[in-house]
């Protein structure tokens, strides 16, 4: 997808380069023959101000054992209302894709990811709210094989394309494909209503819709998911 700028477009990738092995993040660690390590991005405790990342092609970031080390990390924004992540495309992460952490009111549209390893698209802590994820797209995510230490075992190893973890938030038109599981319902603010319409898994093979409440998992499989 082309970025806009100013005088026309263009296309405009990131491209990390990959490295192996190392004992990762102080606080979550991988086997040094799993972890992989590229770049990553960040926006951090922008409160107030909104951000625009639309257009941008993120090859082989993410780095595998480091907490918050994702290719599109929203981090600690608080309120960024007017915010807009909109047709970029994460190509090969090795840990997540999108990821809002105590940010709100940031809409991410029309995205595509493609051979990610964990979750891809999610609201982290459960305490996100306003957020729309709208027709997304994401495929061949990948188990994460990590020690999640300080995650708290949000089960990455389970590798959701898309992980909710906060119902005060829309899910609209999103596709998942070729995953672990497609959405995975995690209610770890157990309060307001879910928004999750009329997004579906397609699935090559059958795959799960998971829904966590409490301690409970509740797994519904099946080779076609409409809701």
């Amino acid at each position: 997808s082309p970025a806009k700028g100013e005088g026309g477009s263009r296309s405009v990738t990131f491209d990390a380069d990959t490295t192996y092995g190392g004992g990762g993040h102080r606080f979550w660690w991988c086997n040094q023959g799993q972890r992989r390590s590229g770049g990553h991005m960040i926006v951090s405790h922008t409160s107030g101000v909104a951000q625009t990342i639309e257009g941008v092609e993120f090859r082989n970031f993410g780095q595998s054992g480091s907490l918050g080390r994702y290719p599109i990390h929203f981090h600690l924004c608080s309120d960024v209302s007017g915010s807009i992540v909109r047709k970029n495309i994460v190509r090969s992460s090795h840990q997540r894709c999108y990821v809002i952490h105590r940010s709100n009111n940031v809409r991410v549209e029309e995205n595509v990811a493609f051979g990610y390893k964990g979750h891809c698209f999610m609201t982290e802590d459960g305490v996100e709210t306003g957020n729309v994820f709208r027709k997304n797209l994401g495929a061949d995510g990948q188990r994460l094989s990590c020690v999640e230490d300080v995650l708290g075992g949000k089960g990455d190893n389970q590798a959701s394309t898309f992980w909710i973890s906060n119902f005060q938030n829309q899910f609209i038109d999103n596709v998942a494909a070729g995953s672990v599981n497609g959405f995975w319902l995690d209610r770890l603010n157990r309060g307001g209503e879910m928004s999750l319409k009329p997004s579906r898994a397609i699935l090559l093979t059958a795959i799960s819709m998971r829904v966590s409440s409490y301690t409970k998992v509740v797994t519904v499989q099946a080779r076609h998911l409409y809701w």
